[in-house]
């Protein structure tokens, strides 16, 4: 007995269907299989911008404590630089997981095989080895694995400046990386140990991350070039299917559990595809919302007011 594809609401007493063909029902499966694993991309990168937005909001709170309450003490410094530390640990999780199900998502699309997905295998090392800073955030990731946390001493600074409204007085919080700490590791990549001793004993991670970050920036906005003229393809498919339905029952009719359906010649479900598109839009949002990464190490915020 041969199977049915239908388009119809999967919900109790529904009888209204559209007819499709077993190739339409496929082409259906696919781009929302293909959706979901461009929404899952997005969301990981989502989750390393949080972990950063934390961890420099961290040095922020940590800058803005000194400033109020000139909290200099031992144990107060350490106790920040195990909240700065922690979120760094989260932030360096957040971007090994990124970079790891990244291509595990183009796989799932194109194939291991695929030229996207070897184009951006390539990009990954292409950006190790252009970028000290992508190099000491991978070396720093896999330290913090086994070894040790990867903000060894924070500064807490102030200076006198001048600006437009005249001279201030400017608080810093500065997290370093040691390499006399980071040799203690017998795993630590030897060849990223003697690039940071030819810069110093006691680097400033700031610099390195901000880098790391825009990296990362880098690879995704290739990603999003990739993906996006099958993107259109794959949203106009759900698209079509829904509007074949509301075709045939009218544009105003509710969509709730509307699914495109396998069933037996006696009704009996094998497979459904549920057809809505608040994951389109939820991609949509968080592909507005991360932008603007290209530019990370030449971006800072301050509290400073200026007198107009």
């Amino acid at each position: 007995m041969a199977n049915k594809y239908q388009i119809r609401k999967y919900v109790s007493g529904s009888r209204e269907f559209v007819e499709i063909s077993k190739e339409e029902y496929q082409k259906i499966k696919v781009a929302k299989d293909n959706l979901f694993q461009a929404l899952f991309i997005e969301e990981k990168l989502d989750l390393v911008l949080e972990n950063f937005f934390e961890f420099e909001n961290s040095l922020l709170n940590t800058g803005l404590k000194n400033m109020i309450f000139r909290q200099l003490d031992y144990i107060w410094l350490q106790a920040e630089k195990r909240i700065i530390s922690r979120n760094l640990i989260n932030l360096l999780a957040a971007s090994a997981l990124y970079l790891d199900h990244i291509i595990h998502h183009l796989s799932n699309i194109y194939g291991k095989s695929s030229h996207q997905f070897l184009e951006v295998k390539k990009l990954f090392s292409e950006q190790y080895d252009g970028y000290l800073s992508y190099r000491v955030m991978s070396a720093l990731r896999n330290y913090v694995q086994h070894r040790g946390f990867p903000i060894h001493e924070i500064s807490c600074h102030m200076t006198w400046v001048n600006s437009e409204s005249g001279r201030k007085m400017r608080f810093i919080v500065t997290p370093y990386i040691l390499v006399s700490k980071l040799e203690e590791d017998e795993k630590f990549k030897k060849s990223v140990l003697m690039e940071l001793k030819h810069i110093s004993e006691k680097n400033d991670i700031m610099p390195f991350l901000r880098e790391y970050i825009s990296c990362i920036g880098t690879i995704h906005g290739r990603i999003r070039e990739i993906l996006k003229a099958l993107i259109s393809e794959w949203e106009a498919t759900i698209q079509d299917a829904i509007d074949r339905y509301k075709k045939k029952l009218g544009s105003n009719v509710h969509i709730v559990g509307l699914s495109a359906l396998i069933l037996t010649e006696s009704e009996e479900m094998i497979e459904r595809v549920g057809l809505f598109k608040d994951y389109i839009e939820l991609r949509r949002e968080l592909e507005r919302k991360n932008t603007m990464l290209d530019s990370m190490p030449k971006r800072y915020v301050t509290s400073e007011f200026v007198n107009k």
